[in-house]
């Protein structure tokens, strides 16, 4: 999203993957009656766990996100207070839960995954992200059929014999899901409920997906799908976060969209989709999220776009959008504050009303005016003190800065080279300002 990526939230969560381990705290000795706490990690687990460690060999002094000459595998001991092996690094234990394996971030020297891991029979949460495992995902893996979460992603893997395939169709009860590589049959993982293949490569066709319907976050960013239009969105019931950045959609905006009434996070930018915004996308009254920059739309800006009363970021830039734009109506979005027009055939008109200016009005972070036909500066700014990107470059300016501007942090208002273009002639040389393209 251009300078919106710069505040929006990575949306980018930590996976784990779990044993389900006992339920049983206190037992009854056979001398006495007393109550004595037991581990919840049983002799059986922590040797598994034991087997796991000593099937392969990992560099003791390097690890991606733990102290030099550390490793997860260093506290994985039977003696002393480490004899319990729910104390031991990367592993939790939950009653409920279960336990949950996290080796993410060591340095397994480029070892394979060794198919001791069947040992770990209970496990349903396991978390491999970049430790250098490489090789083949061995067949064992699909023996691990209590798993809610599995992350096998940033690692050199490879799924041939067993493939993706088969990993998805034997696992299940897959809650969440990071891969690497996208099989057709994903769409058989009716309980996943986060789905995130950001950054892949990924060719060919997007899998029906319209069967995942607990999921509520669906990313697919930037990877290299044959044009298509999914028609199956509207489907996705639950939906709340819905990221498809540059994967190769074509055709108008699906109407399908104004059906998923939970849809609070909407990126569609970078694509080729055509035609108008619908105006059924503005009875989305939930979205706090609209990106449809970068794409081929047409056509005005619906009116309606201020019914979208909890939108916190607007992102049309880089399209062939027309007509006229009354700031006036835009500033009704009170929670507004990373708004994009940029770069359309746009009339932008900073006319406000006294009502408008007496309302109180949405506090901007980024605000990006540029290539509007603006012919003034928009007198609202004075009042932005938490502006910190302003871009009004390329538009029809003339006059002098107002001292009012200094509040952003980045200023833009000439050819982004700290002076004044053609199309924007000021005067008050004195007045500080930094130039940074859009």
């Amino acid at each position: 999203m251009r300078w919106s990526s710069l505040y929006l939230s990575v949306f980018w969560c930590r996976l784990l993957l779990v044993v389900k381990c006992s339920n049983v705290l206190m037992k009854v000795t056979n001398s006495s009656s007393s109550m004595q706490p037991l581990t919840l990690c049983s002799d059986e687990e922590s040797s598994a766990l034991l087997q796991f460690k000593h099937s392969f060999s990992i560099d003791e002094f390097a690890s991606a996100r733990n102290p030099p000459g550390h490793s997860k595998f260093e506290s994985w001991k039977l003696d002393g207070e480490n004899s319990d092996c729910c104390n031991w690094d990367g592993v939790e234990c939950d009653e409920d839960t279960g336990h949950r394996l996290n080796l993410g971030g060591n340095n397994f020297n480029q070892s394979e995954i060794p198919s001791a891991i069947s040992k770990l029979s209970s496990l349903t949460s396991l978390d491999l992200l970049s430790s250098y495992f490489s090789g083949q995902v061995p067949s064992e893996v699909l023996g691990l059929s209590k798993l809610t979460s599995l992350v096998l992603s940033f690692n050199p893997l490879k799924l041939h014999n067993p493939g993706l395939n088969s990993l998805v169709e034997n696992l299940t009860s897959l809650q969440m899901l990071h891969l690497s590589s996208l099989p057709a049959s994903i769409g058989n993982l009716t309980e996943l409920v986060k789905l995130s293949l950001d950054s892949n490569q990924f060719v060919g066709e997007i899998p029906y997906m319209g069967s995942l319907s607990q999921v509520f976050s669906l990313s697919l960013n930037y990877n290299k799908f044959n044009r298509g239009t999914l028609p199956w969105l509207g489907k996705l019931a639950k939906i709340s976060v819905l990221h498809l950045s540059e994967i190769n959609l074509y055709g108008p905006i699906p109407l399908s969209l104004a059906n998923l009434t939970l849809l609070a996070n909407l990126v569609l930018n970078s694509n080729h989709l055509t035609g108008q915004i619908p105006s059924q996308l503005m009875n989305q009254t939930q979205l706090l999220v609209l990106d449809l920059s970068y794409n081929q739309l047409q056509g005005p800006i619906p009116s309606s776009f201020s019914d979208l009363k909890n939108l916190g970021v607007l992102d049309l830039s880089g399209n062939s959008l027309s007509g006229t734009v009354e700031l006036g109506n835009i500033l009704k979005l009170k929670n507004l504050s990373q708004l994009s027009l940029s770069d359309n055939n746009l009339t932008v008109l900073s006319l406000l009303t006294k009502n408008t200016i007496n309302a109180t009005l949405p506090k901007f972070k980024l605000l990006n005016l540029r290539s509007c036909n603006l012919r003034e500066f928009p007198d609202f700014l004075r009042f932005q003190d938490e502006l910190e990107l302003l871009s009004l470059a390329q538009n029809k300016i003339h006059g002098q800065l107002p001292e009012w501007m200094g509040n952003a942090r980045y200023i833009e208002v000439g050819d982004g080279n700290r002076k004044a273009s053609e199309e924007n002639e000021f005067s008050n040389p004195t007045f500080p300002f930094e130039g940074m393209p859009i």
